[in-house]
């Protein structure tokens, strides 16, 4: 319908978006769907993405009894206000609501926790793209969490590192912060953009394009080489502050940042 290729799909998706991507990736009903994923800032995570209609079913009830519904037909007829102002109660109130709207597993669409489908390798073997900022909600456990994964990949895969200082203020490269660049809209951000950020955010438009094309980020001339990853290769592209290359991260400087930072997205 957009005239596109149907057999060359590239799903995309940052943050819980990027777990999203995962359990699409994860899932037998989704075969043959699209052939290249990318993740940013939510690539990898484990057992928490996913709970059981057991464990879920308590709070849901709750839900439904503050919105005064003794049926699934009353529940799904409720008007959206309501149904927040409900679940904000419950999850305050019931063991466990915070997790409470994580994807259930049914073994149908989903079919095991992260962790037991990384371990099995049940996750689609395709190219994928990824990464996590340097400010990001948790750096270390982040940028982790995706090598594991990537490492995991029979088909070419690359990570990303990102860490521009957005300029405006010293809360650093938080999360969500790289949308800007992957997207080309800088413009449209109220931040007082360098002709540094523009250059860096071109660079980034065209790897992103490359990628979705073709499956590898550098097909053209003037971009730096980006290495893929596997379990031998444990640099990443690091994007930002200075010239783009391949690097390993200082683990003891992401951990401060974890413990000092105090901006987790905008």
């Amino acid at each position: 319908a957009f005239g596109g290729d149907p057999e060359n799909i590239t799903i995309m998706g940052q943050s819980a978006g990027a777990m999203s991507v995962q359990m699409l990736c994860n899932s037998p009903l989704t075969e043959g769907l699209f052939q290249k994923a990318i993740m940013s800032s939510g690539c990898g995570l484990g057992n928490k993405m996913t709970s059981t209609a057991e464990k879920n079913g308590a709070f849901w009830s709750s839900v439904m009894e503050r919105c005064g519904c003794a049926t699934l037909e009353e529940f799904r007829a409720v008007e959206p206000e309501k149904l927040f102002g409900a679940w904000q109660a419950a999850k305050k109130e019931v063991k466990g609501g915070a997790q409470s709207a994580s994807p259930v597993i049914d073994g149908r669409l989903v079919v095991g926790t992260g962790a037991e489908l990384l371990a099995a390798g049940k996750q689609k073997q395709i190219p994928y793209m990824a990464g996590s900022t340097s400010h990001d909600i948790a750096p270390p456990i982040l940028l982790n969490m995706t090598r594991k994964w990537i490492a995991k990949r029979e088909k070419a895969s690359y990570t990303w590192y990102f860490d521009r200082m957005l300029p405006g203020d010293d809360c650093g490269a938080w999360h969500s912060s790289d949308l800007w660049y992957w997207f080309g809209t800088l413009p449209n951000c109220w931040r007082p953009m360098e002709q540094k950020d523009f250059d860096l955010s071109e660079q980034m438009v065209n790897y992103l394009c490359n990628f979705v094309k073709t499956g590898d980020p550098n097909k053209a001339a003037q971009l730096p080489t980006w290495i893929a990853s596997d379990k031998t290769q444990p640099r990443v592209m690091v994007l930002g502050e200075k010239e783009s290359t391949m690097q390993r991260p200082s683990k003891l400087k992401m951990l401060y940042t974890m413990l000092t930072n105090k901006a987790v997205g905008e």
